[in-house]
């Protein structure tokens, strides 16, 4: 009977458990002192999804409650710009990529390489 009391008792350690590790901490499964990184990754995981829920109210603001000029949204303007900024990236593309085939074109012309004709219009590769 003695034996049957022991396992019942809550105080009692656990077989195979760390006494160092109270029954609270063993029944929710909270890191001990040897799973410090588990614990520091889970203190982690909780302040980032404390900074997400902060970005997200803070993005249901600016949509809902800012507005520039009474019907859009200053999260409608900020795409607004980065849209026009795509496009403007869009079209440098597009004229480099025509010079640098004009310069491609020049090149086999003249027997030379094109980083010969590149050089000589004071253009750098990289451009």
């Amino acid at each position: 009977m003695a034996e049957a009391e022991h396992h019942h008792d809550q105080h009692a350690p656990i077989p195979g458990a760390n006494p160092a590790q109270s029954d609270d901490q063993q029944g929710d499964k909270v890191p001990n002192a040897k799973d410090k990184r588990l614990a520091d990754m889970m203190r982690r995981t909780a302040d980032l999804d404390a900074a997400l829920a902060d970005i997200c109210a803070r993005r249901a603001d600016l949509e809902t409650n800012w507005t520039h000029d009474g019907s859009r949204t200053a999260l409608d303007e900020a795409k607004a710009v980065i849209k026009e900024h795509i496009r403007l990236l869009h079209d440098y593309n597009e004229i480099r990529d025509v010079g640098q085939g004009l310069f491609g074109i020049i090149a086999e012309s003249r027997g030379v390489r094109a980083k010969d004709i590149h050089e000589e219009f004071g253009i750098s590769t990289k451009d």
